[in-house]
Parts: structure tokens; sequence; C-alpha cells
């Protein structure tokens, strides 16, 4: 449960980063932005996962188990819909 939450605030971080300047008519300038919001995500991600086995006693297996769970969910979301519409129910 811990790692999914884990991975969880990070995503929202770059989430926040990452759409921080909707209107950006710049290419360049989105694509930076989007580098800057995976390297904020990953080094969040480090520090959460550092404070969570060493502070916190997690067990790292279950906890790994958790963030890769939540990582795929992100990954294969868009593959359960089409056209704007959900296939899988």
């Amino acid at each position: 449960l811990m790692g999914g939450v884990v991975c969880v605030i990070a995503n929202l971080f770059f989430i926040h980063r990452f759409f921080a300047f909707g209107g950006a008519q710049n290419a360049t300038k989105i694509v930076r932005m989007m580098y800057w919001a995976e390297i904020l995500k990953l080094t969040i991600s480090g520090f959460l996962f550092l404070v969570s086995i060493r502070f916190w006693h997690v067990d790292a297996f279950p906890f790994l188990i958790g963030y890769f769970i939540v990582q795929c969910s992100y990954w294969l979301s868009p593959l359960m819909f089409k056209e704007g519409k959900l296939i899988i129910q």
C-alpha cells in the first residue's frame, strides 16, 4: 500500500509541474517542462523510497510491488479506452 502511495504522490507532483504552464505555444518549452517534471518525479520517488524503507521500516519487496502495480496502472490505462469510451467493463 505504501508503495502505491509513493507512486501517486510523485505522479501528482509531475502533473502539477508539467501542467503549470497550460498555454505554452513553444514546443521546446513544453518538452523542457516535461523533462524537469520527470526529474522532479524521480527525485521525489527516490526520497520517499528512502524515507519509507529507512525510517518507517517498510518491507522493501511489498513496497516495490505496490509501486510497480500503481505505475503499471498508469501505463496500461490508455489501453482501456477507445475513442474516449471505456472498452473494459
